[in-house]
């Protein structure tokens, strides 16, 4: 089961509340290991259709290192107001995976918490 995550600073949905600037995403992606900027635009295909989507990257899309397929995917997406991707059953089970933990660490940097579709907050 796969749902959307937030690292933002508005966890109590108020419309008005702080936001992440890009400057400030590009800062903190910079300091963390195992993360990095994309480049170029996202395109993905739906394997029940086949139907493909290409997603614009608006300079704030970031991948993140798996060194156990030493490759790096395209996981984070900056949005002018916080940052989202896609959690796992690994993510919301294992405070300690991979995602998780980066996750953490972007959301402590930020000043900001992580936050589930129904409001759940993760550490």
């Amino acid at each position: 089961m796969a749902y959307m995550i937030r690292i933002t600073r508005n966890a109590q949905g108020d419309e008005d509340g702080p936001i992440i600037t890009l400057a400030e995403w590009i800062d903190t992606v910079n300091s963390i290991a195992h993360v990095r900027l994309a480049d170029g635009d996202y395109s993905v295909t739906l394997p029940e259709t086949g139907q493909t989507f290409t997603l614009r990257n608006n300079g704030g899309d970031a991948e993140l290192f798996f060194p156990q397929a030493n490759t790096w995917r395209r996981v984070f997406r900056w949005d002018e107001e916080d940052v989202s991707f896609v959690g796992t059953d690994e993510f919301a089970n294992d405070a300690a995976c991979q995602l998780r933990s980066i996750a953490r660490q972007l959301a402590e940097a930020l000043q900001a918490s992580i936050i589930g579709d129904d409001g759940e907050p993760y550490a």
